[in-house]
């Protein structure tokens, strides 16, 4: 334990989701195995892993937390969080000009202040960004 703030483990191993799908990174997410308890506090808390329906959440809005790339173009050593509201993949689609069709696997979150969003490396799995409902 180093102080009330951070704490540091061994990792004994990990398992990666059997349907991990690199090329469309679909379950990209891994369990990790510590050598030693993480204790809940004020600070620490469970990442509940939940089966909902994408369709239910549309219009709510969710907490995105992640340590993706900084205004310095490296990765940040803080955990960051910001608040968007759920929308439509289809909608998601269209924001971001892609080509490519979101699965119902993808959960995308959007916000009009301009200084608000995620960065890269906060994308992906549950284990990058969790969604308090």
């Amino acid at each position: 334990m180093v102080g009330d703030e951070q704490a540091y483990h061994d990792v004994k191993d990990f398992v990666v989701h059997e349907d991990y799908e690199p090329s469309s990174l679909e379950y990209d997410f891994a369990i990790i195995n510590l050598k030693t308890p993480v204790y809940l506090t004020a600070k620490v808390d469970l990442a509940i892993l939940s089966d909902f329906d994408v369709q239910s959440l549309i219009g709510k809005t969710g907490t995105v937390h992640g340590w993706g790339i900084n205004e310095n173009n490296t990765s940040s050593t803080i955990l960051s969080a910001i608040d968007l509201e759920i929308i439509s993949n289809r909608n998601c689609e269209v924001l971001l000009r892609r080509k490519t069709r979101f699965t119902s696997n993808y959960l995308c979150g959007f916000s009009l202040r301009k200084e608000s969003a995620t960065c890269q490396g906060d994308s992906g799995g549950v284990s990058k960004h969790l969604f308090q409902i």
